[in-house]
């Protein structure tokens, strides 16, 4: 009886033209990171001064408690955004 277990003869099938690589998964999110501080960010604060220009325009009380928690959700939103990064960097 042999002292050794002789391997099966298994072929892996793979797509070479998609590989996963550690380096390109890095460069997916950097690329992400990069895109949220260039479009998202900006736009998230531009339309935060939109909302505060209507509230100081509006008379209505409910309009002026609506319009502050949508400024709050979107601070919410970019706090949220600005920590990704830090968060992936730290934590990877």
């Amino acid at each position: 009886m042999p002292n050794f277990k002789p391997k099966a003869k298994k072929k892996l099938k793979f797509n070479k033209k998609t590989k996963i690589t550690l380096d390109n998964t890095h460069s997916e999110k950097m690329e992400e990171f990069k895109n949220i501080k260039n479009t998202v960010i900006p736009s998230d604060k531009k339309k935060i001064e939109d909302l505060k220009t209507k509230f100081k325009s509006s008379k209505n009380i409910d309009e002026k408690l609506q319009l502050k928690t949508q400024i709050k959700e979107l601070k919410k939103k970019i706090k949220k955004n600005k920590r990704k990064k830090k968060d992936y960097l730290l934590n990877n």
